[in-house]
């Protein structure tokens, strides 16, 4: 019997301990849940997707129109602007208000081979790949 009440005494109640992770885990939870719906309502979808010949980037910018679109390239970066004078929460000091996505390829991005379309709210650009002739190099 006296086994048994060690035992009892030796065991710790874990009961509460789940009660306060359960409760982080809410905390932690909610709140990224609140900053993606923050952050949602600035930012738009983007999708890559690699083929033989190239990347084709696919960006979700329903309510844009081409003009207000641009499109960068730095380096191996493709860099996508979205601007509109409508009034949100997101504008800048003059009432415009501008989203911006950098999408990151494996190489570096000739600008003058990319091609861009806008129809209904979707963005497509075609990266083609450059052909890399390689090419033995003589160790001494």
């Amino acid at each position: 019997m006296e086994e048994k009440n060690t035992e009892n005494q030796n065991r710790i109640e874990t009961k509460p301990i789940q009660n306060v992770m359960k409760q982080l885990d809410s905390f932690f939870n909610d709140s990224r849940t609140r900053f993606r719906s923050f952050v949602d309502d600035r930012e738009f979808k983007v999708s890559t997707n690699e083929t033989d010949r190239g990347f084709e980037v696919r960006a979700q910018l329903p309510g844009y129109s081409r003009e207000q679109i641009e499109l960068q390239v730095i380096g191996n970066q493709l860099h996508i602007i979205a601007t509109s004078d409508a009034a949100t929460p997101a504008q800048n000091n003059r009432g415009i208000s501008s989203l911006k996505r950098v999408v990151t390829l494996p190489f570096l991005i000739s600008e003058k081979d990319i091609r861009a379309s806008h129809r209904n709210g979707l963005l497509t650009v075609i990266i083609p790949k450059k052909k890399i002739n390689p090419h033995q190099i003589d160790i001494e």
